[in-house]
């Protein structure tokens, strides 16, 4: 456990998770991860490390209702660096599909966008997107 006691580790493992398909890093296996060698932690350790996988961290919110708490981050990765991360991307998880518009895996990061999502989105979740849309000249750089 103290091994993943990291933002940066757990948001490496969501990303195997959620967007490469493989199975839950719960700490339920035989071992533990070998961030360094193991795929795909390796390759997003040295994007980060070259400054090719930038994250930012916007706070921490506490539901009222269940009383738990979520980090909320945002993730900017070069384009050809996403294109090589992430070339097994699924179209579904464990959760769900992935969905973007018009049925693509992929959504601009447009005002437009961010406004369609609205509906769909927890407060916070669209505060932390419409903060990311403020700041994207920085983000973005």
């Amino acid at each position: 456990m103290h091994n993943d006691f990291s933002l940066w580790r757990n948001i490496m493992r969501e990303y195997s998770e959620e967007f490469l398909g493989n199975p839950e890093h719960d700490g339920a296996g035989a071992g533990s991860i070998d961030y360094a060698e193991q795929e795909p932690f390796r390759s997003f350790e040295r994007a980060r490390a070259d400054g090719r996988f930038r994250l930012w961290h916007y706070g921490l919110v506490m539901d009222a209702l269940t009383l738990g708490a979520s980090q909320r981050t945002v993730a900017v990765v070069d384009d050809e660096v996403f294109d090589r991360l992430f070339t097994g991307l699924v179209a579904t998880n464990d959760e769900g599909r992935v969905v973007g518009e018009g049925g693509r895996t992929d959504m601009p990061f447009t005002g437009e966008a961010i406004d369609r999502l609205e509906p769909r989105l927890s407060a916070s979740s669209l505060t932390l997107l419409r903060l990311a849309w403020r700041d994207r000249h920085h983000l973005l750089g």
